[in-house]
């Protein structure tokens, strides 16, 4: 074990990546980029991170914002759940004094902050000699002791965890886990791991037998749900015509086109067939991929001169300061030119 810590600290002091969040790091700075890489590349989610941090640079401003502001600016990252809970859970720390929890278990209290994101604050932001152990560590883990388990079994889990707490650095548990992170990021990847680069490769079970390819062992995942909806998108004036959604996990608090939704395929495609037989401006029908649902949706276009109940309008060219869904960026962004036309 204390050979495999030396291979991998040696390795992250030579090879470990700049990134805006290890410049000067704070409870608040990790915290922040780690609940934004939950869902997000890297090299994705950088400018995300650069852009909350400047509108939000501490707790303080965070829990003082309302959550339109924060859903904005988080806007493009998707799963807005994520910002709801940061949001959240920095109203909680502020009304506490700001004092930030420094522990793994006062953090893993907060809204939103599960194991692996209090590993990481954790032992990074105040050396506490905790495991953080996300997908990276899953899998460097069960290649160099050949795994044969399911990953998301019990077993599985339980031996990780415990080869995980014996490999942790006491002295450097911080740097320990973002070697990890790094090794699993640029070495140690899913698909065409690069193992002759690797520091573990004489140690590597998988290596060794070749069977990289099958670590972690993985079970199926459950089908997604197909969903089926219909947009209405309401143009008057250079100005688009939203709902906010009030109830629901996906979309709560957030604006959408009006939008009506059918239980099957058949209604859905009967539908948008009738509308067009009545000389209905229809967009193309378009799949929006989430990872638990997909949905199949077309957009009806409107030009409205009386406002529909429920309805807000917004200005299209000032659309940042609305907090919306990325399936409404990707209809404003692939009709561009249509809706252009219409107002």
């Amino acid at each position: 074990m204390l050979s495999f810590q030396e291979s991998i600290l040696r390795w992250y002091d030579e090879n470990k990546r700049i990134l805006p969040w290890r410049d000067a790091p704070s409870p608040y700075s990790i915290w922040i980029s780690e609940v934004i890489l939950q869902q997000t590349r890297v090299d994705q989610g950088t400018p995300y991170y650069l852009r909350f941090l400047k509108t939000f640079p501490n707790v303080n401003s965070l829990a003082e914002a309302d959550e339109n502001s924060v859903l904005a600016v988080w806007q493009g990252l998707g799963y807005y759940a994520r910002a709801r809970k940061l949001h959240e859970a920095a109203k909680i720390i502020a009304s506490g004094g700001n004092a930030f929890p420094n522990t793994y278990d006062s953090l893993m209290s907060l809204p939103g902050i599960g194991p692996y994101t209090a590993a990481a604050i954790a032992s990074i932001a105040f050396g506490e000699v905790v495991p953080a152990i996300d997908g990276n560590a899953y899998r460097i883990i069960s290649r160099v002791f050949n795994i044969a388990d399911p990953i998301t079994g019990n077993a599985a889990r339980k031996g990780i965890n415990s080869i995980a707490k014996e490999w942790i650095s006491k002295s450097r548990p911080g740097d320990f886990n973002q070697a990890l992170m790094d090794l699993g990021a640029t070495i140690c990847k899913p698909r065409n791991p690069i193992c002759s680069s690797c520091p573990l490769q004489y140690g590597c079970e998988a290596n060794f037998l070749k069977n990289f390819h099958e670590r972690p062992v993985k079970i199926s995942k459950k089908n997604s749900k197909h969903r089926f909806l219909i947009f209405d998108l309401h143009l008057s004036n250079k100005k688009v015509g939203f709902v906010k959604i009030s109830q629901g996990n996906i979309w709560r608090n957030l604006f959408l086109f009006p939008f009506t939704e059918y239980e099957n395929e058949e209604l859905f495609v009967r539908e948008v067939e009738r509308m067009q037989e009545q000389g209905a401006l229809m967009l193309c029908r378009d799949l929006h991929v989430l990872s638990h649902q997909k949905i199949h949706f077309n957009t009806r276009m409107l030009k409205s001169t009386i406002k529909p109940k429920g309805m807000v309008w917004r200005d299209l060219n000032r659309l940042e300061q609305t907090p919306v869904p990325a399936i409404i960026t990707k209809i404003l962004t692939h009709w561009e030119y249509k809706i252009s036309r219409l107002i």
